[in-house]
């Protein structure tokens, strides 16, 4: 049944460990139908991979359900008929921390019913899969990105069993999965009804250590031979059946299909169940509801305090406002007075500066040395031997002492006169020149020349 305000479209991705498949549903005549589907193989099972998001975000859905591949527990348990879903879940919590040793803490169980498969179940028994709360914030974060309301996860193996037991209640299950697997055997004289893990997985084929749990496994399997069996496989059966087939057993009714076979039937039975309790074969689980506040009685004496607040806040700020306008005056002048002493304090700093550049031009002035060494001769010389068809582009002082000389000649022979007269005049001044190389330069007939006269 619809829960009111609910929307008919859904998606339910599942994730069996090796691939995530997400499933666009439609709710319509009182039946869920697949409209679309969506594939991508991937290991990783805490969060939505991008094409399945992208899935979601196309199917224009408003709610998301995950179904994810886990082990599920037996639970024997007597609740009470009256107890609330988060009674039941605090109840389940402990239960399954004591019999199976799953922390109470940071999990949440979806719980069925034994009974309500149909295949010989105890009314008292319970089948639990547990599911992280860290790991349920994250498809909550998941869907909210794509604008979607994550409602909440189930298992995966239990959604199968629930469309088996529908299809065939007299048959046994496996569902095989890449390490172990999830066995379920309907009751029969004398043999109860019972649900369990064993150590029958894919890499059985390929793994030494995987190959002698499987022959445990079928020693297992083996008991129940007499009964026949459904094995679900995670893939293409051609593919997939050689290497389980092996470690079934002797029985003579055995049957192999395929999970995303099974796996949609199972949806359209199961994907509008409702979200806790333990009534539904399917079993859904969400996040725990949010804590009241706990100070919601007391909102009267809140709204007696706001009250006196408010006229308290009013005389106050009349009072403040006084303050304000005088405090604003006092800013106003202070104001006035600090720009008249920045404004005096930069006219100070300017003169300041004058006189320190007027006294350094007079203390280098007043010395007998105002040009550095060697200019004046480096001056001379270049005057007097610069080469034809050359000029003189700069005459650079060095940080370290010296100078660097830069021209462009058009007559690179006439250089040889100017470097002899740069050596002489270096030699007479204790210089050393240094010939820093020619430039060509692009687009004329010149070359750039470059020298440098260093102290010795």
């Amino acid at each position: 049944m619809r829960l009111p305000g609910q929307s008919k479209s859904l998606v339910v991705a599942v994730h069996d460990g090796l691939a995530w498949r997400a499933y666009a549903l439609k709710r319509g005549h009182g039946e869920w139908t697949c409209v679309d589907r969506a594939e991508e193989a991937s290991r990783a099972g805490r969060g939505l991979p991008k094409t399945i998001l992208d899935f979601i975000a196309q199917s224009r859905a408003k709610r998301l359900r995950v179904l994810l591949s886990g082990d599920v527990h037996a639970l024997l348990a007597e609740l009470p008929e009256d107890a609330s879903d988060e009674e039941l879940q605090t109840a389940l919590a402990y239960e399954a921390q004591g019999e199976a040793g799953l922390e109470a803490a940071g999990h949440r169980l979806a719980a069925a019913r034994a009974h309500l498969y149909e295949m010989g179940g105890d009314r008292k028994a319970l089948l639990a899969a547990s599911f992280e709360i860290e790991r349920l914030n994250r498809f909550v974060a998941d869907a909210e990105s794509e604008g979607v309301a994550f409602e909440g996860a189930g298992s995966l193996e239990l959604a199968i069993l629930a469309a088996h037991a529908h299809r065939a209640p007299n048959r046994r299950l496996l569902i095989v999965r890449e390490r172990t697997s999830f066995y379920a055997v309907p009751a029969n004289d004398p043999q109860p009804f019972m649900t369990a893990t064993i150590p029958l997985g894919l890499d059985a084929a390929s793994d030494p250590t995987a190959r002698e749990r499987a022959e445990r496994a079928r020693e297992r399997l083996s008991v129940h031979d007499a009964v026949p069996m459904t094995v679900v496989l995670p893939g293409e059966v051609e593919q997939l059946q050689g290497r389980i087939a092996p470690y079934i057993g002797s029985c003579a009714d055995v049957e192999y299909l395929a999970l995303p076979e099974l796996e949609e039937a199972a949806l359209r039975g199961t994907a509008g169940g409702r979200v806790g309790g333990v009534e539904d074969a399917c079993p859904w689980i969400g996040l725990p509801p949010r804590p009241r506040d706990p100070h919601r009685h007391g909102t009267v004496l809140l709204f007696i305090i706001l009250a006196f607040s408010l006229v308290w806040v009013g005389w106050r700020r009349q009072t403040l406002h006084h303050d304000l306008c005088r405090a604003q005056a006092n800013l106003k002048a202070w104001e006035t007075l600090e720009s008249a002493r920045k404004k005096a304090a930069g006219e100070s700093e300017a003169l300041r500066k004058r006189q320190t550049a007027i006294v350094t031009k007079k203390e280098m002035l007043a010395g007998r040395r105002c040009l550095p060494h060697g200019l004046l001769p480096l001056l001379e010389t270049l005057a007097q031997h610069m080469p034809a068809y050359s000029c003189l582009g700069s005459v650079k002082q060095r940080e370290g002492g010296g100078f660097e000389i830069v021209g462009l000649t058009r007559w690179q022979d006439g250089l040889t006169q100017l470097d002899a007269a740069l050596r002489e005049m270096g030699r007479r001044e204790g210089l050393r020149r240094e010939f820093g190389g020619l430039e060509t330069i692009e687009g004329q007939y010149a070359q750039r020349f470059r020298y440098t006269v260093v102290p010795e």
